[in-house]
């Protein structure tokens, strides 16, 4: 045989696999395009890159934007969150007014403060309308009211007399009560033009300290104040003039007292508000305060840890305390993922050398022997020949039964034919799209907890061993998740995989296909799904399978045909190359209607495992969001992993648990 077939073209001066991780990683995913690490040739490892440019230095500066203007009043933020509250304290606190809720101006039916200032802006506009005879009137009496002081002066000056004494105490009584109206009517009128600063406070509180119950309790207190008060001033507006002129001059000094008192109750209100902010502020300051306190103590004994060993003490501690800001604010999370992914590129390149050395040193052993058989052969066929010969010199009795025998015409099937015959679309595309809309919705550290799978012992062995291999992986689900986190992972690798030179990557997503109106479900749609893929990816000569594989039983969707077309595909594949295959969510196929099939399909895939027919290596990865009870039975104890005994690593960045996740 010619060594060159087994060789791989030496494309450049750096190994395969470095070329791998340069050329192909970037284009699978961004988290690989310009890494802060290159490969070393003089090292054999990728080594940080040993500067940051200007520009990089430049982003890692943090500015404090400026406080933004404040919203308009119905698109404030805090609404949602205090005025039901406030509308269930102002119900509890207080009696709603006699009548209010026939008139048509009650406001503790509302349940948004736009409908309750559209109540209070009809009441007034009612109260204040001066067209027509009765608004004539209303302007009369109102502006005699406003310039009554005159009036109630030259009272004063009357002689105080027997005879007139009466007349005149009760005029200036009158004209006192008209007085105590206009001056109520006054603080009515102007008390509601502070709402909207009112509320802008409220607003920009509740953003500042949004887990603040002191400042939330206060802002319900104030938005229950401007209720109450709200709702007296529509009662002042909606009240016939006589009953208030009556009240005026019965009341004297208490007239109209619940509105003063409610519009004084705003304020205080207001002021408890600002002093529960003022406080909340104290507090945040004094947190940070000692919080910086303790940073820097911290930091300071870091310091003398490190200066502690060095000899020239002084000047590096000068050195340090220059630094000190620098590092924490800018450097501490780049240098956190050069180191990370530098680490990560390592491993992947180590991984990927390993495989590929053990790999070809398989391949030169089965050649070897290869060779020693097709030696025995020629000389066992060189033997035949003298036999032949010896018998050819013989007279026959019988004349040749070969001569002049027509050729029989040999039918050929191509894999476009095969392809054709599976009757099955490659849905894998359509499949990965959803993954990847899914990504975002699953929570972080369960996608870094299924990330740790691959720093496993089995899922190494697994991965690195140049021979087939399986694996099982459980998933610590409690529910149900069609895309789970082990989902991703194989996502990923496969991916990531299939962009190596001699690799062909077939993946299944059993929890994407489990509807009834699915035709592409249960065992049958594995088999299938997996020999179209294979038939996509890599040329394979099918002219004589027909002959191995009963091709009318596979097209009418039999279990074991296509089983058994997949394995004479299989043994068509060249030495060099290593099929993955991912099941992903094998759980959802253990179901009543999916379990016979599924089953029967993974002991045919495991059972190639150990086919000394099939020269290729096959790497089988089955995983579920859950434990499974009847896919175990078929995996070896020393086979199977589960998340359940992994530790969680915490708040990883996101970038370093993809970078994890492809090495």
């Amino acid at each position: 045989m010619n060594e060159s077939r087994y060789s791989i073209p030496q494309l450049s001066l750096q190994p395969p696999a470095v070329d791998f991780i340069d050329n192909c990683l970037p284009s699978h995913h961004p988290t690989f395009q310009d890494p802060p690490a290159m490969y070393d040739v003089s090292r054999q490892r990728f080594t940080p890159k040993t500067h940051i440019t200007t520009a990089s230095a430049m982003e890692l500066q943090f500015t404090i934007s400026p406080r933004p203007l404040a919203s308009s009043l119905d698109s404030m933020a805090f609404w949602d969150e205090v005025f039901p509250p406030a509308m269930a304290r102002l119900k509890a606190q207080h009696l709603e007014p006699k009548k209010r809720a026939e008139s048509g101006y009650s406001i503790r039916d509302r349940w948004k403060w736009d409908d309750v200032q559209a109540l209070l802006d009809n009441a007034r506009e009612a109260y204040t309308n001066e067209t027509g005879i009765s608004g004539c009137i209303k302007r009369v009496r109102r502006h005699v009211a406003d310039n009554i002081q005159p009036a109630a002066q030259l009272a004063t000056l009357v002689p105080n007399t027997e005879l007139v004494s009466p007349v005149v105490n009760t005029i200036q009584f009158l004209l006192e009560a008209m007085q105590r109206a206009a001056t109520v009517r006054e603080q009515v009128l102007n008390g509601m033009e502070d709402l909207e600063q009112i509320f802008q406070d409220v607003d920009f509180f509740l953003a500042t300290f949004p887990k603040d119950e002191n400042i939330r309790n206060a802002a319900v207190n104030v938005v229950t104040a401007v209720l109450l008060a709200v709702e007296q001033v529509i009662g002042f507006y909606i009240k016939h003039t006589l009953k208030k002129m009556g009240c005026a001059v019965l009341k004297g000094e208490e007239y109209q007292s619940s509105i003063i008192e409610s519009l004084a109750g705003v304020k205080d209100s207001s002021r408890a508000l600002i002093h529960q902010a003022q406080s909340s502020s104290i507090d945040s300051t004094r947190r940070g305060i000692n919080e910086v306190i303790k940073r820097t103590q911290e930091m300071r004994r870091f310091q003398h840890e490190i200066l502690r060993g060095q000899g020239q003490q002084s000047k590096d501690l000068h050195r340090i305390d220059d630094k000190v800001l620098e590092i924490r604010d800018d450097g501490r999370e780049t240098q956190n993922y050069v180191v990370v992914m530098t680490q990560a590129l390592n491993q992947l390149f180590e991984l990927l050398q390993t495989y590929d050395r053990d790999r070809r040193f398989l391949v030169n052993s089965m050649k070897q022997t290869q060779e020693e058989r097709d030696i025995e052969r020629r000389n066992n066929a060189s033997l035949q020949l003298d036999v032949r010969h010896v018998q050819s010199s013989t007279p026959s009795p019988s004349p040749s039964m070969n001569a002049n025998t027509p050729a029989t015409q040999e039918y050929h099937i191509t894999p476009q034919q095969l392809y054709n015959l599976v009757d099955i679309a490659i849905v894998q595309s359509e499949d990965l799209q959803q993954i990847e809309r899914r990504r975002a919705s699953l929570p972080t550290k369960d996608v870094a907890l299924a990330e740790q799978i691959i720093q496993t012992q089995p899922f190494t062995i697994w991965l690195r061993k140049p021979v087939s291999t399986r694996l099982l992986v459980h998933g610590n689900s409690q529910g149900i998740q069609y895309v789970s986190p082990l989902t991703l992972l194989c996502s990923t690798l496969s991916q990531t995989l299939q962009q190596k030179q001699n690799f062909v990557s077939l993946i299944f997503f059993c929890g994407l296909h489990i509807d009834q109106g699915d035709p592409n479900t249960g065992g049958s749609a594995i088999i299938r799904s997996f020999i179209a893929q294979l038939l996509s990816q890599h040329f394979i000569d099918t002219q004589h399978i027909h002959h191995e594989v009963n091709l009318n039983a596979a097209h009418a969707g039999d279990i074991n045909a296509l089983c058994a077309l997949f394995v004479a595909l299989l043994r068509r594949l060249p030495a060099m190359t290593t099929v993955f295959c991912f099941i992903d969510g094998i759980g959802y196929y253990e179901r009543d209607q999916f379990v016979d099939s599924s089953i029967h399909v993974l002991h045919y895939i495991t059972w190639c495992i150990k086919d000394a027919g099939i020269r290729a290596a096959l790497k089988v990865l089955v995983t579920s969001a859950a434990p499974t009870s009847e896919v175990r039975k078929i995996i070896e104890e020393d086979e199977i992993v589960s998340m359940t005994g992994l530790r969680s690593t915490g708040g990883v960045a996101s970038t370093e648990r993809l970078v994890r996740c492809v090495s």
